[in-house]
């Protein structure tokens, strides 16, 4: 966990902003609440707000509905799956870039010599922040073997569906690569170097991998014992031996991330929905807290027109199709999503940043539309503010 001392500045504390988004919390307060009550989620904590700070948040619900009912809290801490990829893996990456260390249009084998003489010699850097390496969408490496060197070997050997920078198909892989390419350029561990570069110059205290036990009652719990993966390594007919057989509850829920050590690049990240928010802050407040603004500039870019999905450097972008989670956003807005049901999405042209956390895995995976509530959750506060 972050151990920095300073408080962070959230900006204004909409309980006592005078109720000026009122409204807007009770509408998304009473959409949420449906939304529980169907069973899309146990619970859930959002934000939204501009440059400047937190204007109106809320939430609904239980952090925790087995194997005790614990309700949830406005600093209730979630895993954020997938958001670790820009938030964590692609913000290194791209510091590597500011500093020096690397350049896009390099090689992966370049820092990843395993790679060399292989059908994934000619990946670029590029190719894996942009999901266009040309990777499967998913593989449970830990069936080949744990660790870094382990998972590093099965990319190794896994075939490559289609020419590197030909499609767009997001993967979990590449940005398993991207994090062992930023330890080694840093030559600093992911721990460190996440507590340096991002945590610090954020003012974090409640981002983190790997949560001590004694902020379990703080956590939103996931599901029991991987059953999603246990299924879906099933029917790839693998074998593995190793499940977790308990609620999992203060740890990473994908599996390639926990037998990592729970800390994956594609997940790991521990989060509020405040903090989360302070992510997205940076990149549009002009602090330079982070990155260099010629470098948020470039990584906002569109580096897969004409492909399946609009992407920049980490980023997910805005893409018109009907159930896109950008649908109801200006053209230059991205964000992401995660698979635990977390998402945050920045509008520049508003000035906007939204967030919202659930733990939809809890008890188990639920078959839900979570792109429709995020659409949802956009066009109340859209509306709002418009």
């Amino acid at each position: 966990m972050s151990q920095t001392a300073a408080v962070p500045d959230y900006g204004t504390n909409p309980a006592e902003s005078g109720g000026a988004h009122s409204d807007l919390e009770e509408n998304v307060l009473n959409f949420l609440e449906r939304e529980r009550e169907v069973g899309s989620f146990p619970g859930a904590v959002w934000a939204a707000g501009h440059a400047s700070g937190i204007e109106a948040e809320g939430m609904v619900g239980h952090s925790v509905l087995k194997p005790a009912r614990m309700r949830i809290g406005i600093d209730t801490i979630f895993d954020v799956a997938s958001l670790t990829k820009p938030l964590i893996t692609g913000t290194l990456i791209l510091r590597a870039w500011a500093d020096g260390l690397l350049d896009p249009g390099d090689r992966a084998s370049k820092f990843l010599p395993e790679l060399r003489n292989t059908e994934k010699e000619t990946i670029t850097v590029l190719d894996l922040l942009t999901h266009r390496g040309g990777f499967q969408a998913w593989y449970p490496l830990y069936t080949q073997g744990l660790g870094k060197t382990a998972y590093l070997d099965a990319i190794k050997r896994r075939p490559l569906r289609y020419r590197p920078g030909t499609r767009q198909i997001y993967t979990c892989l590449g940005f398993i690569l991207l994090i062992q390419i930023a330890e080694r350029v840093f030559e600093e561990s992911i721990e460190d170097l996440t507590e340096r570069l991002i945590f610090q110059p954020l003012g974090l205290r409640n981002s983190m991998f790997n949560p001590s036990p004694s902020l379990l009652h703080r956590i939103a719990a996931t599901e029991w014992g991987n059953a999603n993966e246990r299924h879906m390594v099933k029917r790839r007919q693998l074998s593995f031996d190793d499940w977790r057989e308990t609620m999992i509850w203060g740890e990473v829920n994908d599996g390639n991330a926990f037998y990592m050590g729970g800390i994956g690049g594609n997940a790991g990240l521990f989060s509020t929905a405040r903090e989360v928010f302070e992510f997205g802050r940076a990149w549009i407040d002009g602090s330079e807290r982070l990155l260099p603004s010629d470098i948020t500039d470039r990584a906002l870019r569109n580096y897969t027109i004409g492909l399946e999905e609009n992407r920049g450097l980490a980023w997910q972008l805005h893409t018109p199709k009907p159930d896109h989670p950008t649908v109801r956003l200006s053209p230059r807005s991205f964000g992401h999503t995660g698979f635990t049901g977390t998402s945050i999405y920045v509008d520049p042209d508003r000035e906007l940043i939204m967030v919202l956390l659930t733990n939809r895995l809890h008890p188990s995976c639920k078959p839900i539309n979570t792109n429709y509530i995020r659409q949802k959750f956009h066009g109340f506060i859209i509306n709002a503010w418009d």
